[in-house]
């Protein structure tokens, strides 16, 4: 067996292991049972085994060595125990039931499960068995902060409880002497513990030693006082006046008290079918018994609300509860549907009352006026105070005329609603149920319909994934399946894959009566006007997310009056609200169900705001981002809507990458709903800030729809412009088929259009496809058109972009004196037009280019240049490249530990955009740096996860490049298993000289 609440830290099937060689093993083995199965960074083990340990990173080969022995042991042993070294951390993997401190919880677990039964002979013998486990000090052999104060959270969250019980158990089953003898082994280490005071007062009472009773509680008062400690003397007063009186005194157990006070021999038990196997709502379960008290065995009057959307279970969850929780309330349990979203009509205070006199057998018809028969009840409840559940609330009024009757009573009540003024008035805790996890929807699907879902477990977490996570549906969909037992389930899958299906399940009455859709509709029914229209028009918007400015224009009301609406529908669980207080999204049901109410009258005029709006605020953002590059021609605005404007760029930035989803959906609904205009102009003014931060997928995906809307407005020149657009991102991806195919395609275009600054475009970007092709003297030949075009228009920025070009060419083709001269050239344009970022791009490759002919000084000069100006842009591209060139720089200046960083900040930002290419150049750079410093094993691995990276993006130049250092290193490329690419799916400018960057983005407009 595995453990370690003893003194030895693991013990094996009984027997001590003898393999240990220093007390660290034991430490770092003891800190990983106590964490089964959870990744524990390599600092954070060190940190929490080892007490003297400054410098954790320092420690790691140690571990290591440590980690060996401690894999060795469990493979000579017949344990099942695996350790695991994951991504810079350790997890170790073992069956919980052979560690003896889970073994002890879970006995407890089943020990408090008897107690809610009063099962108090189970209580005992589960506590004593898990107390013969506790053998010394949980993790002796670790003696660090984290590993006391894990020592104390166990000892006083589980160990002091589990004792108490046990202490409990004892009492009622009158077993003094042994209450007796374990309040003296615990009182001699926690003396003043209140809940082990507490039962010392009450055993001496029930010895009837009141003298003794007396004496024991002024003196622990007293040192409870003289400790500081007044809440807890305060506690043990209340105890012992509570004791003394006889109506409530403890000897009795919980069944005895209502037998004395008269509780009926049948107490009413008003509930529906149990819901066994109601799954994902254990948390809930355990907060109830929290918040009334039954945890401790000891409930006390409260109001506690169960609130969340049609659908997630919320009377399943408190009839589950109260069948469970029913031991604690002997004098019954009332239970009324108040019918507050239904087609039939809401049940009234009056006639709850009726039903509830009715279930305690009162004849109601004795008492005339129902201000008498409500008193009855009152009075009936305040001599047997019972568990109530309203089910189905409509609002805070419909159940407040009911509690001042229940004042005495535990009351649970359920609402689609936030009852926010009932809970105020109350102060009850008000739970919300959520979606159910996908892991638990499956699991629940798997267990309704039974054996076919084991033979298809794809199957069944597609169906979860459809019902995403809403128990109504999930309940639904396995009630059709299992209805359906000739079907395979992937028909089912495919047929219910229709929203309109999904919802309609439960129409044909093979089991439930209740569609989703009927369930959707009692909710919606119950709004104002002003807010059923809200509800219909979200089903408009392209995605279920979105944000308060977009509602509005949807609405074409101010965002004030749209947020009080958004608000209501809140409330009224048919929106949700997570981190962003700016942005409201419709569960996928729910929208489903708002795109079949919403108006055909209105939809065309809102959904136009709703795409304008988002077009002109993406110019906003444009303009703000990059105030001297012009963004495409709009429209003018129309009345019904504001668009959203920005004090300062981050804002602006912020907006477009929280939207990003939106607007990418929005291009499309704009093509779909015959708005070609827009449908091509909101990618143009987003794509400056994608390009920005690396998002290619998501622009390449709206100029492909907008290329389509700008041939069908039979605009050529816009039609080109996202062509080029199209190619240039291409190429960034590593695609120079496609990238060509586009920009051959813009070429011909702007050509047959005569537009200068398009051909100019065209050529430049297929010159740059040339040049990463290594066609250099095709590119060369190319960017000299472009030079003298340029000149000819007059376009400085674009000048630029061909001298950074051809200096980039003449590098390669190793002729540095020419290239440098078309660098200085192209830095004086940058300047001259106030390009930042193309000046921190061509002082990095005049950086680099330096380094080539070891002119390090130099080169520091130009890479402090380019890092001071760096701080006024945020280009990922241009930080990527600084960082490589810097890795370069300080790893040819002996200065490795520099050079590393760099290398390691290069390869975190090049992740973090997800540019392949950039990737692979700082991984080949790291491995020069690890394989000059002798760390050779590493080197392989940054060159095999660079060669896999340029072959997988069609790099086959670079890939042989590094493939030649991994045989020089004694392992060529067939032995190298290729990178998996996700993640890393689009890539930044690069080339296939890893000291080059080449930054030349060209666009037809600015």
């Amino acid at each position: 067996m595995l453990g370690f609440l003893g003194p030895t830290v693991v013990r094996m099937h009984g027997h001590l292991t003898e393999r240990w060689g220093r007390s660290q093993d034991h430490a770092v083995l003891a800190v990983l049972l106590a964490q089964v199965e959870r990744r524990v960074a390599i600092p954070t083990l060190v940190a929490q085994a080892w007490p003297d340990e400054k410098n954790p990173q320092n420690s790691a080969p140690t571990l290591h060595t440590y980690a060996n022995r401690i894999r060795a042991t469990l493979r000579a042993s017949d344990s099942s125990a695996t350790l695991e070294n994951n991504r810079g951390a350790y997890q170790l993997h073992a069956d919980r039931r052979s560690i003896d401190y889970y073994q002890f919880t879970e006995l407890i677990s089943c020990a408090h499960q008897a107690d809610e039964n009063n099962d108090h002979d189970q209580v005992s013998a589960l506590i004593e068995n898990a107390i013969s486990l506790w053998r010394d000090t949980p993790l002796a052999d670790v003696h660090t902060e984290w590993a006391s104060n894990w020592r104390r959270s166990i000892v006083v969250d589980e160990w002091l409880p589990a004792n108490v019980l046990l202490v409990d158990a004892y009492l009622e089953l009158g077993r003094f002497d042994r209450a007796t003898r374990r309040l003296n082994e615990l009182q001699r280490e926690h003396r003043l513990h209140l809940g082990l005071a507490q039962r010392r007062l009450r055993l001496l009472r029930l010895q009837g030693r009141d003298h003794d009773a007396a004496e024991y509680y002024m003196a622990t008062r007293k040192n409870l006082i003289r400790e500081g400690d007044h809440g807890a003397a305060e506690g043990l007063r209340h105890y012992h006046d509570s004791i003394a009186k006889p109506s409530a005194h403890p000897a009795l157990t919980t069944k005895e008290r209502a037998v004395r006070a008269g509780a009926p021999p049948r107490p009413p038990r008003q509930l529906p079918q149990d819901v066994t196997a109601l799954a994902g709502r254990q948390d809930v379960l355990a907060e109830l018994d929290v918040v009334t008290g039954t945890g401790e065995g000891r409930p006390h009057p409260t109001v506690v609300v169960l609130t969340g959307p049609p659908g997630i279970g919320k009377t399943a969850t408190a009839v589950r509860w109260a069948y469970r929780s029913s031991p604690h309330f002997p004098f019954g349990t009332l239970f009324a549907d108040l019918r507050g979203f239904s087609p039939s009509p809401p049940l009234q205070p009056a006639d709850v009352v009726d039903s509830f006199l009715a279930a305690l057998d009162y004849p109601a018809e004795r008492i005339i006026s129902a201000a008498g028969r409500a008193e009855k009840l009152r009075s009936l409840l305040a001599e047997r105070p019972m568990l109530v559940v309203l089910d189905n609330a409509a609002d805070s009024t419909h159940v407040t005329p009911l509690l001042g009757l229940l004042a005495t009573c535990v009351v649970i009540v359920t609402s689609r609603r936030r009852l926010g003024s009932l809970t105020a008035r109350y102060s009850g805790p008000t739970l919300t149920l959520d979606r159910l996890p996908l892991g638990v929807a499956t699991d629940m699907v798997t267990a309704r319909i039974g054996p076919r879902a084991h033979h298809e477990p794809d199957t069944a977490r597609e169906i979860a994934r459809l019902c995403d996570g809403l128990p109504l549906a999930l309940t639904l969909m396995a009630e059709r399946a299992a209805s359906r037992a000739g079907a395979r389930l992937r028909d089912l899958v495919t047929q219910l894959s229709d929203r309109d299906v999904l919802l309609n399940l439960g129409e044909d009455s093979d089991a439930l009566t209740e569609s989703l859709a009927a369930a959707f509709s009692c909710s919606y029914t119950s709004l104002a006007g002003p807010e059923q229209r809200l509800f219909g028009l979200l089903g408009l918007h392209p995605t279920s997310d979105i944000s308060v400015h977009a509602a509005a224009a949807l609405l074409g009301e101010t965002p004030a009056r749209t947020r009080r609406s958004l608000d209501k529908l809140l409330g009224a669980h048919l929106l949700e609200q997570r981190s962003d207080l700016g942005h409201y999204q419709l569960h996928d049901l729910l929208y489903a169900y708002a795109e079949k109410v919403g108006s055909d009258e209105e939809s065309r005029e809102a959904g136009q705001r709703l795409v304008e709006f988002y077009l002109q605020t993406a110019a906003n953002a444009h303009s703000t981002v990059f105030p001297h590059r012009p963004g495409p021609p709009l429209p003018p605005i129309t009345p019904g809507y504001t668009p959203i404007t920005f004090n300062e760029e981050s804002e602006a930035e912020h907006w477009c990458l929280r939207e990003r989803a939106n607007l990418t959906a929005v291009v499309g609904y704009a093509a779909k709903n015959g708005m070609d205009q827009y449908a091509w102009l909101l990618p143009h003014a987003t794509l400056f800030i994608l390009d920005r931060f690396g998002h290619y997928e998501t622009a390449v995906s709206g100029l492909e729809v907008a290329a389509m809307a700008a041939a069908r407005c039979g605009d050529v020149e816009a039609e080109a412009s996202t062509l080029n657009d199209l190619g240039q991102i291409k190429m960034l991806q590593g695609d120079h088929d496609a990238a060509g195919r586009y920009l051959r395609r813009s070429l011909d275009l702007a050509t047959r259009h005569r537009s200068a600054t398009g051909v100019l475009t065209a050529l430049l970007n297929t010159a740059r496809c040339e040049r990463e092709l290594h066609r250099l003297d095709e590119a060369i030949k190319l960017l000299k058109e472009c030079d003298i075009l340029a000149r000819t228009i007059a376009d400085a920025g674009r000048e630029a972009t061909v001298a950074y070009q051809l200096g980039e060419a003449l590098r390669e083709k190793l002729d540095r004196s020419g290239a440098q001269r078309q660098f200085e050239r192209a830095l004086t344009s940058h300047e001259k037009v106030g390009d930042i970022v193309g000046q921190v791009e061509t002082f990095a490759a005049l950086a680099d280019l330096a380094c080539d002919q070891d002119s390090y000084s130099e080169a520091d000069r130009h890479i402090r240049q380019a890092s001071e100006l760096l701080n006024r842009c945020h280009d990922t591209s241009a930080r990527i490249h600084v960082s490589t060139v810097l890795a370069r720089l300080r790893h040819a200046q002996n200065r490795p530990v520099e050079a590393i960083q760099h290398a390691e900040n290069a390869i975190a930002l090049a992740r973090e955009a997800r540019s392949t290419l950039s990737h692979a150049t700082a991984l080949e750079r790291i491995g020069e740096i690890y394989h000059d410093q002798g760390e050779h094993h590493r080197a392989h691995q940054a060159w095999a996860s660079a060669h896999a990276l340029f072959t997988g993006r069609g790099h086959p130049d670079d890939a042989r490049r590094v493939g030649q250092r991994l045989r020089e290193t004694g392992n060529g490329p067939s032995f190298i298993p290729l990178a998996r690419e996700s993640g890393w799916a689009s890539t930044h400018p690069d080339r296939s000289n890893p000291n080059t960057k080449n930054p030349g983005r060209e666009k037809h407009r600015g």
